[in-house]
């Protein structure tokens, strides 16, 4: 599976931008162009935080986040649980499947499927549902009737609400293309929660900022994760411990059984505490019920808690040293990645994994140019596996043979305020190649990372 393209509205500086991606892509351009904003938004697109009004490049139109995936094969559907898999795979027509996310103000966005949908808005699901809501008999007939009057012939005198869905949804399967549009629609039910299995899980390692606590723990947790896919390498070897794990599962809590039954084999010390704690409380709330519910760790989260302790004179966690050694850190974990997935021979045991994406603000800080270009390599394996964009000011982080995509985003001074505009070059085709070639050759490296900006009127 492949990230092919993204596209993001009214996010900061980013009015309206488009970019494509691929395994390995890079964006380069001047400070304060909007690259880390693209990053941003993808982070924002796979975790949904709760946003605010700062957020919003123009406070009065919703954000939306849109993010297109190409080639979804079987090994990608294998990750999703079995009664889940053929929802999908109706929704991802043709191994492609585009989602957005969308936040109508500041506040939690919803995931929806972008889809071929009727222009007018009355054919949608959602518009169904608020129409026949609470209606039945000759009131549901009457509705629909109104909103429909070609169904007035072919409804029931008495239709179901069932009956009414059916017979529009036909109406808008009818409809002649001119009639439809490319449009955000409710994914079914139980779905976005469903298919996070199959979407990448998120590493992103911020540029070294003045940190704030929020961003701290970002780039732990981000750490975390990317020691995590190291120690992954040891799974074989522990495969009795999902079964241990099941095994406390039982001791801690009440499990619920495929017949709809319940399998209750606690520990007396367990339902103890659970039967106190109720008694207590129904002394003041007489008809409440309690039931005390306590997740043991699976092994991926053990693995991803993992951490490194450095001793370079004082013996500490590496969250605690400097900026240099923290990306250091960082550095060699991939570099020993690249080094590992190079000698391993069987790659079926880890085809079926959840893919990541990593996104990595200028991953040249602190680097030595020579170890730039091995940090460079590192990903280059790493985007084997796994999805990578990287914002770089560095030449030593894009290759026509390695990086699918190059964008370079400037600031475009004749919108208020400013918005962000891109300039992508697709590296998958020969002509592009040496086009990027001739580029490089023509151009030092300041007036290639730096050029005016549109309206400057300098040469891009």
């Amino acid at each position: 599976m492949l990230i092919s393209n993204v596209n993001v509205q009214n996010y900061r500086g980013l009015r309206d931008l488009s970019v494509p991606v691929s395994s390995f892509g890079c964006i380069i351009g001047e400070n304060n162009a909007g690259k880390s904003s693209i990053l941003q938004a993808l982070d924002i697109f796979f975790s949904g935080p709760t946003l605010k009004d700062s957020d919003f490049y123009d406070t009065q139109k919703p954000l939306r986040i849109e993010v297109t995936l190409d080639e979804i094969k079987d090994e990608d559907l294998a990750r999703l649980a079995e009664e889940h898999r053929g929802r999908i795979e109706k929704v991802a027509t043709g191994g492609r499947l585009t989602l957005s996310r969308v936040y109508p103000a500041p506040g939690k966005g919803t995931l929806r499927q972008v889809d071929d949908v009727p222009a007018n808005r009355k054919y949608w699901p959602s518009s169904v549902q608020e129409m026949v809501a609470g209606k039945r008999g000759d009131e549901l007939k009457e509705s629909a009737v109104y909103s429909f009057p070609e169904l007035r012939e072919t409804l029931p005198p008495k239709p179901t609400q069932k009956d009414v869905k059916e017979a529009i949804a036909a109406l808008a399967d009818s409809l002649h293309e001119s009639q439809r549009t490319r449009g955000d629609v409710d994914l079914p039910t139980g779905m976005e929660k469903s298919i996070q299995a199959l979407l990448p899980e998120v590493i992103y390692i911020p540029a070294v900022k003045e940190l704030s606590d929020d961003l701290k723990t970002s780039e732990s947790a981000s750490f975390g994760k990317l020691l995590g896919i190291l120690v992954e390498q040891i799974k074989p070897q522990l495969a009795d411990v999902d079964e241990l794990f099941g095994k406390l599962r039982g001791y801690l809590n009440v499990e619920e059984l495929p017949d709809g039954g319940v399998n209750d084999g606690r520990l007396d010390e367990v339902r103890n505490i659970e039967k106190l704690v109720e008694g207590n409380l129904q002394a003041a709330f007489p008809d409440t019920r309690v039931s005390i519910e306590i997740p043991p760790p699976d092994l991926k989260s053990v693995l991803s808690n993992a951490t490194i302790t450095v001793d370079d004179g004082v013996r500490g966690a590496f969250k605690s040293k400097g900026d240099g050694l923290r990306r250091s850190v960082t550095f060699a974990i991939l570099r020993t990645y690249a080094e590992l997935r190079t000698a391993m021979l069987d790659r079926s045991a880890t085809a079926k994994s959840r893919p990541y994406l990593l996104l990595f603000e200028e991953p040249e800080l602190f680097l030595h140019p020579r170890a730039q270009k091995q940090l460079f390599e590192a990903l280059r394996v790493f985007s084997q596996d796994h999805h990578v964009l990287v914002s770089t000011h560095s030449t030593s982080f894009y290759s026509p043979q390695a990086t699918g995509t190059f964008v370079k985003i400037a600031k475009d001074r004749s919108t208020s305020p400013p918005s962000a505009v891109a300039y992508p070059i697709d590296l998958s085709h020969l002509k592009a190649k040496d086009q990027f070639q001739m580029i490089r050759q023509e151009n030092n490296d300041a007036a290639f990372f730096f050029g005016q900006s549109p309206s400057g009127g300098g040469r891009q």
